[in-house]
């Protein structure tokens, strides 16, 4: 439901390349959206996620990344072969939550490569290499679609709102999944706490209300316990008996 067609290949047995399908018909929300495809795909399909996402963008002047996690851009960078270096404070910050979101405990060789600008296409082949990602696959940067020749490649069709809630709430034969019956079965501690609470209020009304010196709130409160217990109990166990009725009905 992000708007994007997306194409997913794997890259190792724990990362995964994701690039965005070009359509001839992008999705309102991209033809609005001033960031690039991925980037603006990147904070839905990051959404809930605990992984963190790095969106790279490459031209042969300039190389770009934006980190995500859990739908939300934590950091952005670019280098710039025109540019002089950038500011050492905010490329401290972005080695700093590159480091926190790739568990690195220095984050200083990342500040060095983030503040190289000589060449920006083998900075970012660095900076990945320091962070232990895996390599930039062949033509990144030189054409759009670079993932449809890797094994395992597939294609997330995008989505609207109104399609993306009807495919979650439906089952793959197209009907609406069955409500669940509501019975869950209770443990043999609740039934033995539920009789012993019942013995026990049930004595303590038929004392209270038997004592000479009777206290009727005293005993109207053990009486409604011992009722409202009695209750519970009563409807467990009926519950359970619809349950079984069920499940002999279904095994028929």
């Amino acid at each position: 439901m992000c708007g994007v067609s997306l194409r997913t290949a794997p890259a190792t047995a724990t990362h995964t390349y994701v690039e965005a399908v070009p359509e001839a018909r992008p999705a309102k929300r991209s033809v609005l959206s001033t960031e690039d495809p991925l980037t603006t795909a990147a904070d839905n399909f990051t959404t809930g996620e605990k992984w963190p996402t790095l969106v790279l963008r490459r031209t042969p002047e300039r190389c770009g990344l934006t980190l995500f996690r859990k739908g939300r851009p934590l950091a952005t960078h670019e280098w710039n072969a025109t540019s002089p270096a950038p500011d050492h404070a905010t490329v401290t910050a972005t080695a700093e939550a590159l480091s926190r979101a790739f568990a690195l405990t220095d984050p200083r060789p990342l500040t060095h490569i983030l503040r190289s600008t000589g060449n920006p296409p083998r900075h970012q082949s660095d900076l990945l290499a320091a962070l232990s990602l895996p390599p930039l696959p062949p033509g990144f940067g030189d054409r759009p679609e670079v993932l449809d020749t890797l094994p395992d490649a597939r294609v997330l069709t995008r989505r609207g709102l109104l399609a993306g809630m009807r495919s979650t709430m439906t089952t793959q034969d197209g009907e609406h999944p069955r409500a669940p019956d509501g019975h869950e079965p209770r443990p043999p501690r609740w039934w033995v706490l539920r009789i012993l609470g019942l013995l026990l209020f049930t004595a303590a009304a038929v004392h209270a209300w038997s004592a000479p010196d009777s206290h009727p709130l005293r005993a109207t409160t053990a009486t409604l316990v011992s009722l409202y217990t009695a209750a519970r109990l009563t409807s467990a166990w009926r519950q359970r008996r619809r349950a079984r009725g069920g499940a002999a009905a279904a095994s028929e």
